[in-house]
């Protein structure tokens, strides 16, 4: 009995030194949920869910949503700012090491949604009246996306995004620093 033990252990310690990462093949599905500052203001926030699919050239295409929530100081009162936005677009690895546990991505997206000031409340505590009105927003994204394989199905992802939205009252750019989890279910 000891020597089948030991037998197994050998084999599969010898396999498992064969194995190679099956990471970023065609056809690949992922489901990430990320979420992350605004502006580098502690007090703004993003958070967002997003589906992969892989293709051939171990790119990736991208759908998702995000909220964001950007807020502002008016006479020590808070007001929000937030963004309800879809995203489609394309990412490209253009870096990965020779293990296939790092992959580093340059994407860029389409955006679309809602913009609302204040949840569009006009009237603040003091009297005064918020003039910016709710409006859809268009606009992109660009993104660089770090992607930390810790087995074949799970991923830490850290990443870098410039939004620029247009057709609301607000700022139109937008920079986000992320962290989130992809896991891989096929």
């Amino acid at each position: 009995m000891k020597r089948i033990l030991i037998s197994i252990l050998l084999l599969t310690g010898v396999s498992n030194l064969e194995v190679v990462a099956q990471r970023y093949l065609p056809g690949q599905k992922g489901i990430q949920i990320t979420g992350g500052m605004v502006d580098l203001r502690p007090d703004s926030y993003h958070m967002g869910i997003a589906y992969s699919v892989y293709n051939k050239s171990r790119n990736r295409w991208v759908i998702g949503a995000e909220f964001l929530n950007r807020n502002t100081t008016y006479s020590n009162e808070k007001i929000p700012v937030s963004q309800l936005t879809a995203e489609a677009g394309y990412y490209l690895n253009f870096l990965s090491d020779r293990k296939d546990i790092f992959f580093l991505s340059l994407g860029m997206s389409a955006l679309g949604g809602y913009e609302t000031v204040n949840w569009n409340n006009k009237k603040l505590s003091d009297g005064a009246i918020i003039e910016d009105k709710d409006h859809f927003v268009l606009g992109g994204a660009l993104t660089i996306e770090l992607e930390a394989f810790l087995s074949d199905r799970v991923a830490l992802l850290m990443n870098i995004r410039e939004r620029c939205l247009f057709g609301g009252d607000t700022n139109k750019f937008h920079n986000q620093i992320g962290f989130g989890i992809k896991y891989f279910f096929n």
